[in-house]
């Protein structure tokens, strides 16, 4: 399917030049630009600089009334995290964009076990240079934060024993 309206993006700021996406949503609207068509999740890894783009078609949308909620499943593809290993599914549930936006995704191992469970609730504001300079203010190096958080919780999960998940493709490769 090609979009033939616009494309909308959902993603982290650069900021100071520096940029952090674990995932970013493109939703891609019909040709009138009033209702989502599919929605493209690009996700990367970190510590490979990989990336990798899950296509969720929405023709099995659903109108709960104050949202359309938006469904895909997928099985991984992409090596995320060393604490993770390849043998998951995810389950994604999105809302339309609106003046309120939700995605919800959790991991599942093939066993049926869920491992992963995260959910962003967001509300439209209008950007501006006024609203950006505050938002620099409020949240300064949000970028670095934001990964120092990652590293600090990964490190805290392997100091209690998680288990780790060499890369598959560089598993064998001479270091």
């Amino acid at each position: 399917m090609r979009p033939d309206g616009p494309i909308r993006l959902l993603t982290h700021l650069r900021y100071f030049g520096k940029s952090f996406n674990p995932v970013s949503f493109y939703y891609c609207f019909d040709r009138h630009g009033e209702q989502v068509k599919a929605v493209l999740a690009d996700v990367t890894n970190t510590p490979w600089g990989e990336s990798h783009s899950y296509v969720m078609g929405v023709d099995d949308a659903t109108d709960h009334g104050t949202a359309t909620v938006m469904r895909g499943r997928f099985d991984k593809q992409l090596h995320v995290s060393p604490l993770m290993g390849m043998d998951h599914t995810y389950d994604w549930r999105l809302t339309e964009p609106g003046e309120s936006l939700s995605v919800h995704i959790e991991s599942h191992r093939d066993s049926g076990e869920s491992v992963f469970d995260a959910t962003l609730s967001l509300r439209r504001r209008e950007i501006s240079p006024r609203s950006l300079r505050a938002m620099l203010i409020r949240y300064p190096l949000i970028t670095l934060r934001i990964v120092v958080r990652i590293y600090t919780h990964a490190l805290r999960l392997k100091l209690r024993g998680a288990k780790y998940f060499p890369h598959p493709q560089k598993a064998g490769a001479p270091t």
